[in-house]
């Protein structure tokens, strides 16, 4: 089956390298992920360093939802698949995930620690074994048959990596970027069994990989660990909104979030509880306020709402295509992101957070543990909004912005933009891309000496 992407010639005479890129990615357009946008950008932007760009991907595709509205791909290669998400299927029709609820469950919890533990995570993890064996045989018949000089294999699933793995043993001159969107050993959400056995297990792997990639300067320092050819790549923006001051807000004072959520890990109390004493104090009127939730696990959101007596401001719009998502953001007086962070990991910059930064408007982060210097720094430079770490201190300060941005709205109609938004620029795909490729090309040079950590400006 090949799909076609419609990209300018223009684009594509920029292409000046003699060189073609295999991307093995389950998670790929149209599927409905956040890690899917990232891959999607990625092959776009690649169109303009790489003369033929391949694509290995699951068959599975068939059963995920999907985006209505996606740009169309040349070259991809479906590979059959089965695993524990086809599986699930079989149980219920486009059922391919646990819920935040089933989640709690102890046995459910063991399952899926199992799942993303060595070695059933390509035993029977996304992708599986007939995957990583049926996308290996049709990926050294494309290096043959097309001269593929570089792979691009992102986690997860790690049976991507895996494939990866096997054809640099067998193709040394490939260059292999190994990209992380989350960690596959997470010390914060505790999502594997026998950590120490696991470490050794990526070291392992990784280290025959030229360049690892991930999405923050705090993953990229937790993957140094297994090779110390690291960059940061983050997930970037692809074009800036142009369209901003034609969305008029919403007619309600409104707080969004658009997405999933991790229950254990992500904490919005401190946002609730503010908001609840804004509305007892009169200062923000409970009939001129919403909280739009696009996305799953509505009853943890009815419950967190409930437990603070706003039940009533609560408007589930459900799980919704990503254009729709998009289109909230950009209505609504302020984005609320949910983050976490510890001594041990920092940096969880979600494709949600670049989301929020093209919308333009105030963005609310609620970080549930220790400061987090990367968020800062950001926050800073943008002047995005406001960062709050979930403690009783700063609920003064949360009330504030909260009662300010609403009195701002009130008055002039409008919603405040970031007084730096147009530096936004070096976070676009395009320019991402481009210190990518620099990078790959200085890492060749330098063998084996370990890759700078900043991106290039």
């Amino acid at each position: 089956m090949v799909q076609k992407l419609k990209v300018p010639k223009t684009d594509r005479e920029k292409t000046t390298k003699q060189a073609s890129l295999l991307m093995i990615n389950y998670y790929f357009p149209p599927v409905k992920a956040v890690g899917a946008v990232r891959i999607g950008n990625f092959y776009k932007h690649a169109l303009d360093y790489f003369q033929n760009i391949q694509v290995l991907t699951t068959s599975n595709q068939e059963i995920f939802q999907q985006e209505s509205e996606s740009p169309e791909f040349e070259s991809v290669n479906f590979i059959p698949t089965f695993d524990f998400r086809r599986l699930l299927s079989f149980f219920q029709k486009n059922v391919t995930y646990f819920s935040s609820q089933k989640k709690k469950h102890p046995l459910k919890k063991l399952i899926i620690r199992l799942i993303d533990s060595f070695p059933l995570n390509i035993l029977i993890g996304d992708g599986g074994l007939i995957y990583i064996l049926m996308g290996y045989l049709k990926a050294r018949k494309l290096i043959k048959e097309q001269g593929i000089t570089h792979i691009f294999s992102s986690f997860r699933p790690y049976s991507d990596h895996i494939i990866a793995y096997l054809l640099k043993l067998e193709f040394a001159h490939l260059f292999w970027i190994a990209d992380f969107r989350d960690v596959q050993v997470d010390p914060n959400r505790k999502n594997i069994l026998f950590p120490s056995f696991q470490h050794w297990c990526n070291k392992k792997i990784l280290k025959k990989a030229d360049l690892i990639t991930s999405v923050s300067k705090g993953y990229t320092q937790y993957l140094s660990r297994y090779n110390p050819n690291t960059y940061c790549l983050n997930n970037g923006i692809g074009h800036l909104q142009t369209s901003k001051s034609e969305q008029n807000p919403f007619s309600k004072f409104t707080i969004s979030y658009t997405g999933s959520i991790y229950p254990e890990l992500q904490n919005p109390n401190i946002l609730f509880k503010a908001l609840k004493e804004l509305i007892d104090e009169e200062k923000i009127p409970e009939h001129e306020v919403q909280f739009i939730l696009a996305g799953r696990d509505q009853e943890v959101w009815k419950h967190w709402l409930q437990q603070y007596g706003l039940g009533k401001i609560l408007n589930d719009q459900g799980s919704v295509p990503r254009s729709q998502a998009l289109k909230i953001q950009v209505k609504s007086h302020i984005n609320l992101l949910l983050s976490w962070s510890s001594s041990q990991l920092k940096g969880v910059l979600t494709g949600k957070l670049y989301e929020y930064l093209n919308a333009g408007h105030p963005i609310l982060c609620i970080i549930n543990g220790l400061e987090d210097p990367e968020f800062e720094e950001l926050f800073e430079e943008f002047q995005a909004g406001m960062i709050t770490y979930n403690k009783d201190s700063e609920l003064q300060i949360l009330k504030d912005f909260l009662h300010s941005n609403f009195t701002y709205w009130k008055t002039n109609n409008i919603i405040p933009q970031f007084e730096n938004y147009q530096g936004l620029e070096r976070l676009q795909w395009a320019k991402l891309m481009e210190h990518l490729m620099y990078e790959c090309q200085i890492s060749k040079a330098k063998e084996n000496t370990p890759v700078s950590l900043e991106n290039p400006v």
